[in-house]
């Protein structure tokens, strides 16, 4: 009995999950939008530096720098997911259910 009452308070205040629906995303729209937030990053500003920080003496400067860039590309890939990959909690589908039960 209090197994059975404990699993069903964990299950009850377990966090909820989300997941993207790549199945459903608009991957066309979810590239372009990709591109042209990138494309910036890779033209004019930051990759462009790459090289000079390479070169630089200090490890803190070449980390910063690195860890700059990777912030903008995760940032820019979350935001273009936002808009373009819907999202769901885990679980929201029931795991029988099937095109058969249409």
């Amino acid at each position: 009995m209090y197994i059975q009452i404990s699993y069903l308070l964990l299950k009850k205040h377990a966090p909820k999950v989300k997941q993207l629906r790549w199945d459903h995303a608009d991957l066309f729209q979810y590239y372009n939008t990709t591109m042209s937030l990138l494309y910036p990053l890779y033209e004019y500003n930051d990759l462009a530096q790459l090289e000079t920080v390479h070169y630089a003496r200090d490890v803190e400067v070449r980390r910063n720098f690195i860890d700059c860039c990777y912030n903008k590309i995760v940032d820019n890939l979350k935001y273009t997911a936002d808009l373009h990959v819907p999202l769901h909690y885990k679980n929201y589908y029931k795991f029988w259910w099937s095109e058969e039960l249409n």
